[in-house]
């Protein structure tokens, strides 16, 4: 009975994640302003996307596509909220050197 109660117990705690890992690289990815652009360099367009409402996890989303095209910085281009889908368009940049 012991066994049973603890495999159900870690069975719970290991469901109780959002279900996304972010990547150590994805979290070392930084948010640019528009005065920070003009020493980086440009890479290419990422998106983003959620659709459980949550904009923080559609920005999560792509940094881990910037990370995919080794950029070290992201630019948010628009966001867009269709319902609880919310889709980032960002610009992936390499500014460490």
């Amino acid at each position: 009975m012991r066994k049973l109660t603890w495999m159900v117990l870690l069975l719970s705690l290991a469901s109780c994640g959002s279900g996304q890992k972010i990547s150590d690289e994805a979290r070392l990815v930084r948010l640019l302003e528009k005065k920070d652009l003009e020493r980086c360099q440009p890479i290419d367009q990422v998106t983003g996307e959620n659709d459980k409402g949550s904009e923080t996890l559609a920005i999560e989303q792509a940094k881990v596509a910037a990370v995919d095209l080794n950029a070290d910085s992201l630019y948010i281009e628009d966001s867009v909220a269709n319902g609880e889908n919310i889709i980032i368009k960002a610009m992936a940049y390499k500014c460490r050197r």
